[in-house]
C-alpha cells in the first residue's frame, strides 16, 4: 500500500526502534504505479510528502529511535537540485533532530551517460541520521571497526584538549589495547548492489546491515516505508530483529517476500 496510508492506519505509538530506509528519488525513476512518490511536478511538492510520511514515522518510533535515510540527488536543466538537504532541513524544521551526514562512498558507480562531458562523475549518496529526541540509541559497539594500529601506544598522552569517549584525550597514555575499535567515520565505502530482480535500484545489504547494527538491538522492530526489494527487512532478519515494511508496488511486494522468507524460512507473514 501507500506509505502515509498504512503509517496513518497504525494506530500503535513508540512500537518501532529504528526506520532504514531509501525512498524513490525525485524524477529520477518511473516504478510504473500509479500515486508513486518521486513523480512530482515540483521538488517542493515531493519534500512536502516526505515530511508528511515521516512525520507518521516518528509517532510510531520508541521514544529513543532513529531514522536512516539514504536519498540521492538529480540534475533538472544541468542544474543540481539539492534534493537530499532540502529534505534533510524541511525534516528538522518539522522536529527531527539530524545527528550526522554519512556520505555513500559508492566504490563501482555508474557512470554519468548521455554524453555527459561537463561535471564529474557523482559516486556518492547520502545517509542521514535523524532522532525523535536529543537522547537516542545509538549502538556504538555493535559497529566500532578493526583498529589499524592495534598495537600502538604512546606514553606522552594523546595531543591537544579534544576528549573522546576512548579516553585518548591530552594527558593520558594512549594505549590501543584497551580499546574496543576504530569508531566508523562519516564516508562510508560501499560498492553499489548487483542485483538480477525487478527492483532496479536496491540497497546493498551492508549499508542497511551498518544502519540496522547501530540503531537497534536483537528483537527489536526495524521500519521501511519504502520497502522496494526487502533489502532492510532481508538483513533485519538476518540479524534477529523483526521487520515492518510497507510497498506500493505489488511486484516488489513479492520480491521482497520472496526474498526475505527464503533466507529466513521462521519469519513471520502478516496478510
Amino acid at each position: 500500500g501507500d506509505a502515509l496510508s498504512v503509517l496513518q492506519s497504525d494506530g500503535r505509538d513508540d512500537h518501532a526502534r529504528c526506520c532504514v530506509t531509501s525512498p524513490p528519488y525525485w524524477r529520477l525513476r518511473d516504478y510504473g504505479t500509479d500515486n508513486q512518490l518521486g513523480q512530482e511536478a515540483s521538488v517542493d511538492v515531493y519534500v512536502t510528502k516526505l515530511v508528511m510520511i515521516f512525520r507518521e514515522l516518528k509517532r510510531i518510533l520508541k521514544k529513543d529511535g532513529t531514522l536512516w535515510l539514504n536519498i540521492g540527488d538529480c540534475y533538472v536543466d544541468k542544474n543540481l537540485m539539492g534534493v537530499p538537504w532540502r529534505v534533510a532541513f524541511a525534516l528538522q524544521k518539522d522536529g527531527w533532530i539530524l545527528r550526522s551526514d554519512n556520505i555513500w562512498n559508492k566504490t563501482n558507480p555508474i557512470p554519468a551517460g548521455g554524453g555527459v562531458n561537463d561535471r564529474f562523475t557523482p559516486a556518492h549518496e547520502y545517509v542521514f541520521l535523524f532522532s525523535k529526541n536529543p537522547d537516542c540509541f545509538f549502538n556504538m559497539d555493535a559497529v566500532l571497526e578493526p583498529l589499524e594500529h592495534p598495537g600502538a601506544v604512546s606514553h606522552s598522552g594523546f595531543g591537544g584538549h579534544k576528549q573522546s569517549g576512548n579516553e585518548t584525550y591530552s594527558g593520558k597514555k594512549y594505549d590501543a589495547s584497551k580499546l574496543k575499535g576504530r569508531r566508523p567515520r562519516t564516508v562510508w565505502p560501499i560498492s553499489v548492489a548487483r542485483y538480477g530482480g525487478k527492483h532496479n535500484a536496491v540497497m546493498p545489504d551492508e549499508l542497511a546491515r551498518k544502519c540496522i547494527l547501530a540503531g537497534s538491538e536483537v528483537g527489536d522492530l526495524v521500519v521501511d516505508p519504502f520497502a522496494g526489494a526487502g533489502t532492510t527487512g532481508l538483513v533485519a532478519s538476518q540479524l534477529g530483529r523483526s521487520f515492518y515494511g510497507i510497498e506500493l508496488n505489488e511486484l516488489y511486494v513479492q520480491e521482497a517476500r520472496l526474498r526475505i522468507e527464503g533466507d529466513s524460512p521462521l519469519f513471520a507473514r502478516k496478510n
